[in-house]
């Protein structure tokens, strides 16, 4: 266990919350700390994501909206055209 733990501690954590083990001896002195190191990096994360506007100076979409708003910006249509050929590729 004691690999398992340092290789992933966040998903182990995880695992005994979601099997409420939390209460062991074993696991209840480090859990809430990883609990607590996930929740940090997740909201780091997301605060990244929401402030990144533009990469390489093109605009960054966060979601179909924004698109269309360029499309009329812009005056043209292609990412009216884009996002059907998008969601082929899903």
């Amino acid at each position: 266990m004691k690999d398992l733990k340092a290789s992933n501690p966040i998903e182990l954590a995880e695992y005994v919350v979601g099997n409420q083990l939390v209460e062991a001896p074993a696991f209840s002195w480090w859990v809430k700390d990883a609990l607590r190191t996930r929740n940090r990096i997740i909201s780091k994360v997301k605060s990244w994501y929401w402030k990144t506007t533009h990469k390489f100076d093109i605009e960054v979409l966060k979601d179909v909206t924004q698109a269309l708003a360029i499309d009329s910006k812009t005056g043209t249509d292609l990412w009216r055209k884009g996002i059907p050929l998008e969601k082929e590729m899903l």
